[in-house]
């Protein structure tokens, strides 16, 4: 996820659950960070606050090898 201008990673639990849903082919993912829920909509990668659908901000997804 993007804050402060620069992309941070996600906790281990979270990035499991967003893995699992690339995998298995989702458009979205609903996660909870710090108490507040997001979905996560994989094509556009982009985390959306489910109570405000204004309030969004870009991800991505880097593959470590």
């Amino acid at each position: 996820m993007r804050l402060g201008g620069s992309f941070r990673a996600y906790d281990p639990s979270v990035q499991a659950q967003l893995e699992g849903a690339h995998a298995a082919g989702a458009i979205e993912a609903r996660i909870e960070v710090r108490g507040i829920e997001y979905s996560v909509f994989m094509r556009e990668m982009r985390q959306v606050v489910r109570a405000d659908a204004n309030r969004w901000r870009p991800v991505r997804r880097v593959v470590l090898s």
